[in-house]
């Protein structure tokens, strides 16, 4: 059970969680095992940080997230190797997944 001390920072919170999945969704679409990944990282981030109960840490962790989400949509870029010297565009680079949420998101969201 979520500890926000407003209904307010309770709607933004789901909010953000929902546009991270839509996000994740789109960004990482084609691609199983960064969609897996992805959504594991945002459930566990949301999950270890819902009976935080200090307004500002809260602030803090929404404002984090709202930024997460838009590197997320605007920084990932769509790829797939097709010989030794070529990339073309239309699948998603599972590493670009696992990098982003193994290294940014754990700095992010834990004290």
């Amino acid at each position: 059970m979520c500890c926000f001390k407003n209904g307010e920072n309770i709607e933004q919170a789901l909010r953000l969680f929902k546009l991270l999945h839509r996000t994740r969704q789109e960004v990482f679409k084609n691609d199983t095992r960064a969609l897996e990944a992805a959504r594991q990282k945002i459930n566990e981030e949301f999950k270890n940080n819902q009976s935080e109960t200090s307004e500002e840490k809260i602030n803090e962790l929404l404002k984090i997230a709202s930024d997460v989400e838009v590197i997320l949509r605007t920084s990932v870029i769509q790829a797939v190797h097709t010989d030794s010297d070529k990339i073309s565009d239309n699948v998603w680079f599972s590493f670009i997944c696992c990098c982003y949420f193994s290294a940014v998101l754990p700095l992010s969201f834990r004290q």
